[in-house]
C-alpha cells in the first residue's frame, strides 16, 4: 500500500518542485503512469490522486452524481487548486482513447479518474468529440460502463448528449437512469423535460431525486404539479428535500407558498423542513411569515431555525423585528443567534431592539460583527454610548469597523465625537474620522456579515 501511494503521488506531482500537478499539465507518459498506479489504489487514497490532479467539478457539488465509481468515497467537497483553478487544454486523440478505454476496467479507481480526468478539458470541438465518444459507451452491454458514461455525459454538460441521455432513462439499471437524469440537469436542455418527467415517479429514490433537481435546473412551470406532488407525497425524505429545492427555482406562486409552508410546519425530517424555509427565503413569500416565525421559534433542529430565521431576513418585512429579536435572545445555538443579529440588520428598522445592543458584548466575535453591523444599518442614535463603548474594547478587526460605520451611521459626527476619534491609537479610527469630517464614504465592514444558509439538494 506504501509503494502505490508513493507512485500516485509520483504520477501526479512535478517532478521539478512535487508540487501536486493540474490534469492539464500532465504529460501523455505521465497519464499512463498515473493510471497504472491507479490499479488496486484503496478508493480514499485514489479520491486523493484525483483531486491533485485537478479533477474537481466546476459547479461546486463535484460528486452530487447519484452513482460514481468510487461511491461515497469520491470528492465530496470544492477545494483550491482544482478544475476552477486549472488552466485546460485539450487531450490528444491518443490520451482520448486511454482515458475512454480505462472507462471500461472493472478496477473503480481507475475508473473514476478515467472519467474525471476525460472530461475536464475543453473547447468546444472537443468537448463535442469527446461526448460522441461517451454517447457511443452508453449502448455497452456492461452496465457499469453505461453508468459511468452518463456520469460523464453530465460532467461534460454537452447539449449533444441529450437524446442519448433521455434514451438511458428507460435503462433496465437503477444507476444509468439515476445518472442520466442527473446529467440532463446539468445540460439544461428543456427537450429532455417530457423523459424527466416521466421518471419523476420512478421505483429508485435515487432516480426520483435526479429527476426533480434536474427539471428545478431547467425551471420549467410544466414540471410543478409533479414536483409539489414530490414534495407532499414521496417516501423518501432526500426526494422530498429536492422537491422544496426545485419549487424555489420554478417559483409556483401563492400554491408553492403555501405546500412549503405546510411542509415546513408538518414534515418529521428536518433536512425537509430546513429545504422548505430555504425555499420560503429565497422567494420572498410574505405570505409564509407567520409559518416561518413559529419555525425560528419553535423548530427542534438548530438547522431548521437558522434557515427559518435566514429567510424572514430575506423577506425584510419589519414585523419579524420581536420574533428576529427574541431569537437573538433566546436561541441556544450561538449560529442561529448569529444570523438572527444579520436579520434585524435586512429590515427596515429606525429603533434598535434590546438584543443587538446587548449583544455588542457577546464572547463570541462573529456575533458582536453581526450585531455591530445590524446597527449600523438601523442608525438609532440611542446605540451611540454602548458602539462607543463597544468599539474602546473590541479586538475583532471587523466588528470594530462596524461600529464605527454605527457610530456615525447613527449621528455621531458631532465636534467633541469626531475629536475624539482623531486622537484614536486606531489608524484604522483615525482614517474613519477624517473621512467623516471631508464628508466622504463611511467605511464599510469587509466582509460583511452575509450568512446563507444554503442547503444543497
Amino acid at each position: 500500500m506504501v509503494s502505490c501511494n508513493q507512485e500516485i503521488k509520483a504520477a501526479s506531482a512535478n517532478p521539478r518542485n512535487g508540487v501536486p500537478r493540474t490534469a492539464s499539465a500532465l504529460s501523455s507518459t505521465e497519464l499512463t503512469a498515473l493510471l497504472t498506479a491507479a490499479r488496486g489504489a484503496p478508493a480514499p487514497l485514489c479520491a486523493l490522486a484525483a483531486r491533485a490532479v485537478g479533477s474537481l467539478d466546476w459547479w461546486g457539488q463535484p460528486n452530487d452524481a447519484p452513482r460514481t465509481p468510487l461511491g461515497a468515497v469520491s470528492l465530496a467537497t470544492h477545494t483550491d487548486g482544482g478544475m476552477d483553478d486549472a488552466p485546460r487544454g485539450r487531450w490528444t486523440a491518443s490520451e482520448q482513447t486511454l482515458l475512454l478505454d480505462n472507462m471500461n476496467t472493472p478496477d473503480l479507481c481507475v475508473r473514476e479518474l478515467a472519467v474525471r480526468l476525460l472530461t475536464i478539458r475543453d473547447g468546444r470541438d472537443a468537448a463535442s468529440t469527446i461526448a460522441t465518444q461517451l454517447v457511443t459507451k452508453t449502448e455497452a452491454q456492461d452496465s457499469s460502463v453505461r453508468e459511468v458514461s452518463a456520469f460523464g455525459l453530465g460532467m461534460l454538460a454537452h447539449p449533444s448528449a441529450t437524446n442519448a441521455l433521455v434514451r438511458l432513462l428507460r435503462d433496465r439499471a437503477t444507476g444509468v437512469r439515476a445518472n442520466a437524469a442527473w446529467a440532463l440537469g446539468r445540460v439544461e436542455d428543456g427537450r429532455a423535460l417530457g423523459g424527466l418527467l416521466a421518471v419523476v415517479d420512478d421505483e429508485s429514490a435515487d432516480v426520483r431525486r435526479a429527476a426533480i433537481q434536474s427539471v428545478g435546473r431547467i425551471d420549467s412551470s410544466r414540471a410543478l404539479p409533479a414536483v409539489i406532488r414530490a414534495l407532499e407525497q414521496d417516501t423518501s425524505a432526500s426526494v422530498r428535500r429536492v422537491a422544496a429545492w426545485a419549487l424555489a427555482q420554478l417559483g409556483g406562486g401563492s400554491t408553492a407558498v403555501t405546500k412549503l409552508a405546510s411542509v415546513l410546519a408538518n414534515d418529521a425530517n428536518a433536512a425537509v423542513r430546513e429545504m422548505c424555509a430555504w425555499a420560503l427565503g429565497e422567494l420572498e413569500a410574505e405570505e409564509a411569515i407567520a409559518q416561518l416565525a413559529d419555525a425560528a421559534v419553535r423548530d427542534r433542529a438548530p438547522s431548521v431555525r437558522e434557515t427559518a430565521v435566514w429567510a424572514l431576513g430575506e423577506i425584510e418585512a419589519n414585523a419579524s423585528a420581536t420574533t428576529l429579536g427574541a431569537v437573538l435572545v433566546n436561541d441556544t445555538s450561538i449560529a442561529v443567534r448569529r444570523t438572527a443579529a444579520w436579520a434585524l440588520g435586512q429590515l427596515d428598522l429606525r429603533t434598535a431592539p434590546r438584543g443587538l445592543v446587548a449583544a455588542l458584548n457577546d464572547s463570541d466575535e462573529r456575533l458582536r460583527l453581526n450585531a455591530s453591523w445590524a446597527l449600523s444599518e438601523i442608525h438609532d442614535p440611542l446605540t451611540v454610548p454602548a458602539l462607543k463603548a463597544a468599539l474602546a474594547k473590541e479586538t475583532h478587526k471587523q466588528a470594530r469597523r462596524a461600529q464605527l460605520r454605527g457610530i456615525l451611521a447613527a449621528g455621531g459626527r458631532t465636534e467633541a465625537m469626531m475629536a475624539e476619534l482623531l486622537q484614536s491609537s486606531d489608524p484604522s479610527v483615525r482614517e474613519a474620522a477624517i473621512r467623516g469630517v471631508a464628508g466622504g464614504h463611511m467605511v464599510d465592514p469587509w466582509p460583511w456579515p452575509w450568512p446563507r444558509p444554503r442547503p444543497f439538494p
